[in-house]
Order: structure tokens, then sequence, then C-alpha cells
């Protein structure tokens, strides 16, 4: 007899096999024993059959908003962590992403907001972080980078922003998917104005006649 919550390790079509061996003691010397076995999904005895458990996002150890600035170097850099739970003890997982919206609070040439969705900058994410059969618990760290020089990110002007979304999503291969979006805003700043110094056109050096 056990709770059914403490088999949420077994995942789906796995078994679990216990050995047991019983003894009967007459107290003068007189033993006997004989093994009892007992399987956990298709045994004889008792049969307790796994189902897939959804992972889950464990929000207390997941960062999912940053923010970069322009001018801030010469490759803005924002990332984080997905901590993800899944139950199912020896469950693996993979993680990808999409560019879920885009949006600029300013009308910009060269940056659309509706499909193809404009997107300044690089997304990816690091091979997903896990131990099966030992921990319940994996991670995925993401990142994001910009270079300072990107044309749309100078057109900001200052306090402007361009919001990216992107959809993270992690899978256990058994139908058990879970997504977590993640945000990252980048903020103009101000150019001050500089002087053109090619000469107008038609215009070249005038030579003077001596007398």
């Amino acid at each position: 007899s056990i709770a059914d919550s403490a088999f949420d390790f077994i995942a789906d079509g796995e078994t679990l096999t216990l050995n047991y061996v019983a003894k009967v003691d007459d107290g003068h010397g007189g033993v006997i024993s004989t093994p009892i076995t007992l399987t956990i999904q298709g045994g004889a005895d008792v049969v307790i059959i796994g189902t897939n458990d959804v992972p889950t996002i464990v929000a207390d150890l997941t960062t999912a908003i940053d923010a970069v600035t322009e001018d801030d170097g010469a490759t803005l850099a924002a990332g984080g962590t997905i901590t993800f739970q899944d139950l199912d003890l020896t469950d693996t997982h993979t993680a990808s992403y999409v560019l879920k919206s885009s949006n600029a609070s300013a009308d910009l040439p060269g940056y659309s907001e509706t499909a193809p969705l404009g997107q300044i900058g690089t997304f990816t994410l690091a091979p997903v972080n896990e131990n099966p059969g030992v921990s319940t618990i994996g991670s995925i760290g993401w990142n994001f980078a910009l270079n300072n020089s990107d044309p749309v990110l100078q057109s900001l002007a200052v306090g402007q922003t361009i919001t990216q979304v992107y959809t993270v999503t992690v899978d256990d291969h058994h139908g058990g998917t879970v997504t977590q979006d993640v945000t990252v805003t980048i903020t103009g700043t101000n150019d001050a104005p500089t002087i053109a110094a090619a000469s107008p056109a038609g215009i070249g050096p005038r030579f003077m006649r001596s007398a």
C-alpha cells in the first residue's frame, strides 16, 4: 500500500521492480525465507501504470525579462535562465523558440511590426541543463546580442523603444510541453547632430586669370 504520488517519477511505459525477502523465525533457531517480487506496471501482483507528467515552469528560478540600451558598448547583451520541473524523473528535454511579437514605440524605417515581423539582434538558447534519473529540475540559458552599429537601433531617439518577445518551448518528447515568454526591451539614446562636410553638387574650384 502506497500513495499514488510516490510513483510520479515513473514515466510513461516504464516499470519499477521491488524485491523483498520474507523470513519466518520460530524463535529457536529455525528460520525460513522466501523472495517476493513486486513489479510496478506489468507485474502479476500489482500493476501501477505511469502516465506522462507535463513539465512546468519554476517561476521563482526563471528570469524572462531583460533590457539593453543604445550605445552601451560595441555589442549590447542581455540574458537569463528558464527553469522547469518534470516529475517524470527520467524524461529528457529539448528547447526551441520563435519570435512571438515585435513592437516599436515609433515608426522606424525598415522595422516591421506585422508579418514578417521585424527583428534586430540575435536570440539564442543554450543546451538544456538537466540530470535525468537524479533530479526533476532542469534549466535553459538564453542570450540576446545586438551590434551597436545596427542602423535600426541607431535610428531610435532618446526614450524610444523596441520590444521583442520570444516564446521558448520545453518538450519532454512524450507529448508534454510548456512555454515561457522572454521579453527583451531595447531603448534608444540621443544622437547629436553632425555637420555634413560634402561640397554642394556642381560647385568646383574657381580660378582667376592674371592680366
